[in-house]
């Protein structure tokens, strides 16, 4: 697929910060956000918050090394609509971005680094990956450190902080364009026994 057709992957390339990070070869990219309806998985994100006032555009790149996923950094510019205070995203929006972000971390660890599929933007990425899945959130535990402005594009950085039998650990911040940390998240997921995980 032509990256340059997507609405997500133009918008976000039209942020300075955000296409250095797209252009840097040590990521890969792929699609997070559809069209509505396209995908029947997450109907939170595919269609309640995937509008012009909530979740605007999305996009992950994948940090590879030694073959392996090592970190994902989730791009999302969001809108007035998650508002809180004015001005200021509501703090279940920051935490269900931070949640979010750690399952899409979990779903890179399905699809090894040389999947064709992460080496490409590929609307149907997730489509791939995500059906497969069959994890769940047993703890979020998430510190605020600072506002999150509205509207604004922020970064999601997660990365593996340990596995235990069918637990997982991740650990992940939300950081503005000058990588200042505006919320942090350590989750416990477990994947159900017929995952594969």
């Amino acid at each position: 697929m032509d990256p340059n057709s997507d609405p997500s992957y133009q918008r976000l390339m039209a942020v300075d910060w955000c296409a250095k990070l797209i252009n840097d070869p040590n990521y890969r990219v792929a699609l997070i956000q559809s069209p509505v309806g396209k995908l029947p998985i997450d109907g939170l994100m595919e269609r309640t918050l995937n509008t012009e006032e909530t979740i605007r555009a999305a996009l992950c790149l994948y940090k590879v090394r030694d073959e392996q996923i090592h970190e994902t950094l989730v791009l999302y510019d969001i809108g007035r609509g998650m508002g809180g205070l004015p001005g200021v995203a509501h703090g279940g929006i920051v935490a269900t971005l931070l949640d979010q972000a750690c399952g899409i971390f979990i779903a890179s660890l399905h699809s090894p680094a040389t999947d064709p599929l992460l080496q490409a933007v590929d609307k149907d990425c997730c489509a791939s990956i995500w059906p497969n899945m069959s994890t769940a959130t047993l703890r979020l535990d998430v510190t605020y450190l600072k506002f999150v402005k509205i509207p604004s594009v922020i970064a999601i950085r997660s990365h593996l902080k340990e596995r235990r039998d069918r637990k997982i650990l991740v650990e992940n911040q939300m950081e503005d364009e000058d990588q200042n940390v505006l919320a942090r998240a350590d989750g416990t997921f477990i994947m159900r026994r017929q995952s594969n995980i």
